[in-house]
């Protein structure tokens, strides 16, 4: 089963506020497997929010890709929606449509989707929250918790 592929693994957690640059780009190069789409709500994403709302994460309304590295380790990206960051915009799959009606998730497979290390992929509309979710032993973080970090700056080494 998919989720069995992170079990035990490594996570990272970026929370952008409205300060923030709000682009997202592609880690390292890699092949997209799968993109699902998944409504919901559209609650906050800061601290306090999360303190209150155990579950906020898989509430509100998300984008998931499942990706595999040069390497053939597969990890996943989680775009998070959040109040007032209902559109994010994925540029490669233009039929996901965030802040819509949809009340059913919608998944695309690809065969040959390769993305490059630093492409642009697409944004939110405001901040919000991205997650990456990679398989056990498959990354070796560069960044602390709560450490701010900045555009192509080392994140994490792939093991």
């Amino acid at each position: 089963e998919e989720k069995e592929l992170i079990n035990n693994g490594t996570f990272i957690n970026f929370y952008l506020s409205p300060k923030d640059y709000h682009r997202y780009h592609i880690p390292t190069n890699l092949k997209v497997l799968k993109a699902v789409h998944i409504p919901g709500k559209f609650f906050p994403v800061n601290i306090p929010s999360l303190k209150k709302r155990v579950n906020l994460f898989i509430e509100n309304e998300r984008v998931v890709l499942l990706c595999e590295s040069a390497s053939k380790k597969r990890f996943y990206i989680v775009l998070v929606s959040a109040l007032n960051v209902g559109v994010m915009q994925v540029s490669f799959e233009p039929k996901i449509k965030t802040n819509a009606d949809a009340q059913k998730s919608s998944v695309y497979n690809y065969e040959n989707l390769y993305l490059n290390k630093g492409d642009d992929f697409g944004c939110f509309e405001m901040g919000s929250t991205i997650v990456i979710l990679a398989q056990k032993e498959m990354l070796e973080l560069s960044v602390k918790a709560g450490e701010d970090v900045k555009y192509a700056q080392n994140i994490a080494k792939l093991k």
